[in-house]
């Protein structure tokens, strides 16, 4: 799915998710589109009061009735009732930050960013959620499983908060198998398992019933990269997004990693973000820096 036809001026794919038939893509510089998957059909949102500005689009989350955008400096929302947007004042003006994360769990949003820490918006009022030093002024991504949202750091590691308590804790504190502090990638598989992608340092796979920690790396023969970016979840496999080695994936019920690089169709080894479509789709899209975006269809996998 070429950027000539989404619409879009910049093939630096920063933020991807799908909602039904509409395919939301946002760029590094060239604003926000939604792609009907049907019609082929592109509406671009780049400037004027009824669209996103600016145009550095770094997360997208879609509720049942929005679409929240977070860019370098503005908290954006997309109405689909009216088909209007909003500027979220407490991420704008003097306070303007970079939004480098959204995650919405049953009626409240949680937002992290990269200088003010983490927020979350409840009952329609704004707070920003710390306990000391956790969980820091610089979060890369959020995930939720049970009653825990897991919280990607830079410089921090993993760090946990139990939603119902408000109770920050250190991933050190139940695993030290973490030796990364910059996480880029959290990804649940089921209630137990966790999967922690890093920048350098390969990816982790905490199960907390045992509380075992796994780690794969290039230099291990398994991963492509060290330099995870992205990563989802489907009803077959696992895919993991890295930054210079294509993607890489593993069956379910497989130990055995396998490999999707520019012989089997990506245009670019930098897979900045991961969505799946579930069937009877069953569609994988994959953003790329420097080669917009790649439609798989997951149904091509041979498990053998």
């Amino acid at each position: 799915i070429s950027p000539a036809l989404l619409g879009l001026s910049d093939n630096n794919i920063s933020a991807i998710d799908v909602d039904g038939d509409d395919l939301w893509v946002g760029t590094w510089n060239g604003g926000l589109v939604r792609y009907s998957l049907s019609n082929k059909e592109a509406k671009v949102f780049r400037a004027g009061g009824k669209s996103l500005t600016p145009n550095s689009v770094r997360s997208i989350e879609i509720t049942s009735d929005r679409v929240w955008v977070g860019s370098y400096r503005k908290l954006s929302v997309y109405s689909k009732v009216d088909s209007s947007w909003k500027i979220i004042p407490e991420f704008s003006g003097a306070d303007s930050t970079r939004i480098e994360t959204i995650k919405a769990i049953d009626d409240t949003l949680y937002i992290g960013t990269l200088g003010r820490g983490l927020w979350r918006l409840k009952n329609n009022s704004w707070e920003r959620l710390n306990t000391g030093p956790l969980p820091g002024d610089f979060i890369n991504c959020l995930e939720n499983i049970g009653s825990l949202l897991y919280i990607g750091t830079m410089n921090l590691g993993v760090v946990s908060l139990d939603i119902e308590t408000g109770f920050f804790s250190a991933f050190d504190r139940i695993n030290p198998g973490v030796e990364a502090r910059n996480i880029t990638m959290l990804l649940a598989q089921g209630m137990d398992t966790l999967w922690i992608g890093t920048y350098g340092r390969g990816l982790y796979r905490w199960q907390e019933k045992s509380n075992q920690i796994m780690h794969y790396s290039k230099s291990f023969g398994q991963i492509a990269d060290d330099w995870v970016l992205s990563g989802v979840k489907t009803e077959r496999a696992l895919y993991f997004g890295t930054f210079g080695g294509g993607i890489s994936f593993i069956f379910l019920n497989s130990d055995k990693w396998q490999r999707i690089g520019l012989n089997q169709g990506l245009p670019s080894l930098d897979i900045s973000v991961l969505t799946y479509l579930p069937a009877p789709a069953g569609y994988l899209f994959a953003g790329t820096l420097g080669g917009g975006v790649v439609e798989l269809n997951e149904a091509l996998l041979n498990e053998n």
